[in-house]
């Protein structure tokens, strides 16, 4: 592969060993960050972040892209290490050949164990799980990966294996932030449309790259062509969110009825 090439679509997946030799490796390069994150399958703003992660935030991630381009000329660099003392520092697992090894070798057993196990072992989410399962030629599929493993009912590997099954009856939240020049600054699949107001009142700003004006959150049929809009509000009044979610104290007199949630936005 060219430093110029382009991979799979990775963004939000799991930052392995293997993603990390390949960083490295490309800063060494003449490459902008740009074809970077395209060699990678991430985006611009992803591997940016990563950069910020590794040098323990210290920077902001286009500087960290340079700063870590500086220390890559310098004798004995290891980006290996480097990574895994952020991930250390941080509380976060390292995924490297041993994990891989580890996970096949679980998925060989009889019975395999349990999703549940798996994340409680590696220590990262379900989905990043299924997604390495399908990266090793374990399984093709995520609802292979549900299917052999298990998941937790009603979250989003659940839906992912269900969507797999049976697209034409699985409704999903969509949950899109955008800027004020209207660029897209997260989008993402939930179970349902709570789920994606818990997930917009929870999101941390400071990983968008950019800053976040308005948020819309949406349902879909899957396999249907539109999405059905259900509410939209600026990004400093997200708080609603959480507050609608939540029906205020009543207090004596006339019954009220609680409305759900998105009634106290307009469509």
């Amino acid at each position: 592969m060219t430093a110029m090439g382009e991979r799979e679509d990775r963004r939000g997946s799991l930052w392995t060993g293997e993603d990390y030799q390949e960083f490295f490796a490309a800063l060494e390069t003449t490459a902008t960050d740009e074809q970077i994150a395209a060699q990678l399958g991430r985006t611009l703003g992803g591997v940016r972040a990563r950069a910020k992660f590794v040098l323990l935030d210290g920077y902001t991630g286009a500087i960290a892209m340079r700063k870590l381009r500086e220390m890559i000329t310098q004798p004995g660099f290891d980006g290996e290490a480097l990574a895994r003392e952020a991930h250390a520092a941080k509380g976060f697992p390292f995924w490297d050949a041993a994990s891989d090894e580890q996970l096949i070798l679980a998925w060989a057993r009889t019975p395999a164990p349990g999703m549940a196990a798996l994340v409680e072992r590696f220590g990262v989410p379900e989905r990043d799980i299924a997604r390495r399962c399908i990266w090793l030629g374990l399984a093709a599929s995520t609802a292979e990966v549900v299917d052999h493993l298990g998941a937790e009912p009603g979250k989003v590997l659940d839906t992912w294996a269900r969507m797999a099954r049976d697209s034409t009856s699985v409704a999903v939240g969509v949950l899109v932030v955008t800027s004020s020049q209207g660029t897209v600054l997260h989008l993402s699949l939930h179970t349902d449309i709570d789920a994606a107001a818990q997930a917009c009142a929870e999101l941390d700003e400071s990983t968008l790259p950019g800053p976040p004006a308005v948020w819309t959150i949406a349902t879909r049929i899957v396999d249907e062509g539109s999405i059905r809009e259900i509410a939209t509000g600026a990004w400093a009044e997200r708080h609603r969110l959480r507050d609608a979610a939540e029906p205020a104290p009543v207090k004596a007199g006339p019954t009220r009825r609680w409305q759900p949630w998105w009634r106290f936005f307009r469509r």
